[in-house]
């Protein structure tokens, strides 16, 4: 069966099968190469944002979180904009060493620092999804003070249970059981 086969098979399909293969092989090696320039110009750009706003974004969440808490710290982040932890009177405090309302605090400051320097001109909204629940009642008055002033600028939504939020502004739906 095998001999038949090979009588079969003619020397030319088999160059023309070499031919399709080798173009083939040609394609993805485009592909590839492509692929790799797509990843080298991605990894360039991020660290060019990085650069340029690494250091923006984290005077942005200090200035924020200084507002919000009253006191006065750097903010550590690493190279993904992920923070380290806060740095006060020479010390790193890591997010493991912080209470739950600070580094939730931490985090609401960040992530608005982000909107405002990735918006730039533009004005991203905002959604808030219950993010004050561990901030004690000195902290959520600054904090929605700096609401106030950012819905200035760009619409802020705050989804939430707690009544609370109906002295700070009129609910526009109020949802009950």
């Amino acid at each position: 069966a095998a001999a038949e086969a090979k009588d079969t098979v003619s020397e030319e399909a088999l160059e023309e099968d070499i031919s399709d293969a080798e173009s083939s092989l040609d394609r993805l090696k485009l592909s590839r190469d492509a692929h790799i320039m797509a990843v080298e110009a991605l990894e360039e750009a991020v660290d060019e944002f990085r650069a340029s706003h690494l250091s923006r974004i984290e005077q942005k969440t200090k200035d924020l979180l200084e507002r919000i808490t009253g006191g006065k710290c750097d903010v550590r982040l690493n190279e993904k904009l992920e923070p380290l932890g806060l740095e006060r009177d020479g010390q790193l405090f890591a997010l493991e060493q912080l209470s739950q309302g600070v580094c939730d605090q931490l985090y609401f400051a960040l992530r608005v620092a982000a909107v405002e320097e990735i918006s730039g001109e533009g004005a991203l909204p905002i959604l808030l999804d219950d993010p004050f629940v561990n901030f004690d009642e000195s902290r959520l008055k600054a904090t929605l003070e700096t609401l106030d002033r950012l819905s200035e600028s760009r619409q802020v939504a705050l989804l939430t249970h707690d009544r609370r939020y109906g002295d700070w502004r009129k609910p526009a739906l109020v949802l009950e059981r």
